[in-house]
């Protein structure tokens, strides 16, 4: 009966360490990053009221170097579009239809980080990117 009891309160004690050591205290990291992307287009004195990406082509994307995953990019409305991402290295480029404050209506395009040469790395839990559009002919 003593040697049961010793087992028993061994395996509890087991039991108990590995629950605790289970239960970690949260280090504050966080694998996600909130990327707040602004557009520009300074080829059009009027400010950028809309974007709407075309996701379908193969040039539009937001694409985790490390694990190829890729992100449709959202509608920017007044210059402005929020993605949550991954924490990594990001290759980013889109063609996309802006709306400006004047009522123009362009064809533009964002290749600032097309590459693995030109990626950026987002490693804050918060990250803002500016993007410099080109307009299309």
């Amino acid at each position: 009966m003593n040697m049961l009891t010793h087992k028993t309160i061994r395996n509890i004690l087991l039991m108990l360490s590995v629950v605790l050591c289970g239960c970690e205290k949260d280090s504050g990291q966080n694998v996600f990053s909130i990327v707040t992307l602004n557009v520009t287009c300074p080829s059009v004195s009027a400010g950028i009221e809309r974007v709407e990406v075309d996701n379908s082509l193969d040039g539009s994307f937001i694409r985790d170097l490390n694990t190829r995953q890729e992100y449709d990019i959202p509608t920017f409305q007044v210059g402005t579009a929020t993605v949550k991402l991954r924490k990594g290295i990001y290759m980013i480029s889109f063609d996309g239809k802006a709306v400006f404050s004047d009522g123009q209506r362009k064809k533009v395009r964002f290749a600032g980080y097309n590459s693995p040469m030109t990626s950026v790395t987002l490693l804050n839990d918060k990250e803002t990117l500016n993007l410099e559009l080109t307009v299309l002919k």
